[in-house]
């Protein structure tokens, strides 16, 4: 994971107020000993069973998402 994707979101800018950064089962080359931000929450397996993309982004998502990259 490159650090700098992180370096415009920071504890304390109102722009980052609202987001919940979740992360998951993460895997592959940039992923072993990858650092995440402190506002990042790695979850757990029972944790990520409350999550589904239409909780994320609405139950209108296939009409503006190309279900061929979600996995």
């Amino acid at each position: 994971m490159n650090k700098a994707i992180w370096s415009a979101w920071n504890k304390g800018d109102p722009r980052a107020d609202n987001i919940f950064f979740g992360d998951f089962n993460t895997t592959g080359t940039g992923a072993s000993g990858a650092s995440r931000p402190s506002f990042a929450t790695v979850l757990t397996a029972a944790q990520v069973t409350s999550y589904s993309i239409s909780s994320a982004v609405g139950s209108e998502y296939a009409s503006w998402v190309d279900a061929a990259y979600v996995v």
